[in-house]
């Protein structure tokens, strides 16, 4: 499955409540508040073919995982 696809699938699940998802960083722990808006965290597909499944990152927790991924895959 394309990536745009696993996130209109999860997006629909989401609005329908048939799925939910937390509310803090599975790397660093933050969770929106007064400084951090909810806008700035993201569900990252590990697998696309489960378009459901995903862990929820701050966006430069995000960041790092995919620069750790990328220097991963070239080692």
């Amino acid at each position: 499955m394309e990536p745009q696809q696993a996130r209109i699938k999860l997006n629909y699940a989401l609005r329908k409540g048939l799925v939910s998802v937390s509310n803090i960083c599975s790397m660093c722990g933050a969770k929106p508040g007064p400084k951090l808006s909810r806008a700035q965290f993201i569900q990252h597909h590990e697998d696309y073919d489960k378009p459901l499944e995903t862990i929820t990152l701050y966006c430069s927790c995000h960041a790092k995982l995919h620069i750790l991924r990328r220097r991963n895959a070239q080692i």
